[in-house]
């Protein structure tokens, strides 16, 4: 039998920022970064940390 996960956040949730040293890493990140965007899995992904959000 398994138990349930229980998920506790360490700290209150805050803004997280990416900073780039390499532009090309940047820009691959960017690119990439904007496939998920036009594909379902961007809103999937949002959509399923909005609810481990609300479950908090």
């Amino acid at each position: 039998m398994t138990e349930p996960v229980i998920f506790k956040p360490v700290f209150e949730p805050s803004p997280i920022y990416s900073l780039f040293l390499n532009k090309e890493i940047r820009n691959n990140f960017d690119v990439g970064l904007e496939q998920i965007k036009a594909s379902e899995k961007y809103d999937e992904i949002i959509e399923n940390y909005d609810l481990w959000m609300k479950r908090q």
